[in-house]
C-alpha cells in the first residue's frame, strides 16, 4: 500500500485545494442558474470552463487527502485507511440506492441534468465519508492516547 502513497506534503495541498475547488464551482454553477449581478456577464463558454476547472481541481484535492502519507506510517493507519475505504464503500451503496428511487419517484423535464448531478453527489459523498470517517477515528485516538499520558 505505500508504494501508491503521495509524500505527507500533498496532504496539505489537498486540504487547499479540495474546499477552494467545491466552493467555486458551487459559486459559479449557483451563479450561472441564478444570473448573480456579482459574477458579471460570465458567458457560457467561460462558465463551462471554469466549472469543470474546479471540479477537477476539487477531486485532485481529495486524491491528495486521500493518498497522501502521514507523518507516522504504520499497520494501524493502513487498517484504519481500510476499514474506512468499506465503510465508505457501503455508504456510497445506500445512498446509490437512494439517489436511484429518488430519481425513479421524479417526474422533472431535465432528467439528464439531474442523472450528472446524481453521480457527481455520489461520487463525493463517497470521498467525504472515507475522510470524514479516517480522520475522525485517527483525531479521537491521538485525544485518547493524549489524555493518557
Amino acid at each position: 500500500m505505500n508504494r501508491i502513497l503521495l509524500p505527507n506534503r500533498f496532504k496539505k495541498w489537498g486540504a487547499l485545494m479540495f474546499p477552494l475547488g467545491i466552493c467555486v464551482f458551487l459559486v459559479i454553477h449557483i451563479a450561472g442558474v441564478h444570473n448573480w449581478p456579482v459574477t458579471g456577464k460570465i458567458n457560457n463558454a467561460l462558465q463551462q470552463i471554469l466549472l469543470i476547472s474546479s471540479f477537477f481541481i476539487a477531486l485532485i484535492g481529495i486524491v491528495f487527502l486521500v493518498f497522501s502519507k502521514e507523518k507516522k506510517e504504520d499497520e494501524y493507519i493502513s487498517k484504519l485507511r481500510l476499514e474506512s475505504f468499506q465503510i465508505a464503500a457501503l455508504v456510497q451503496v445506500i445512498y446509490l440506492i437512494y439517489e436511484f428511487v429518488k430519481l425513479a419517484l421524479h417526474n422533472g423535464v431535465n432528467e439528464k441534468e439531474l442523472l450528472v448531478f446524481m453521480f457527481i453527489r455520489i461520487l463525493v459523498a463517497f470521498w467525504l465519508v472515507y475522510i470524514l470517517r479516517y480522520n475522525f477515528v485517527l483525531f479521537k485516538n491521538k485525544y485518547k492516547s493524549l489524555r493518557e499520558k
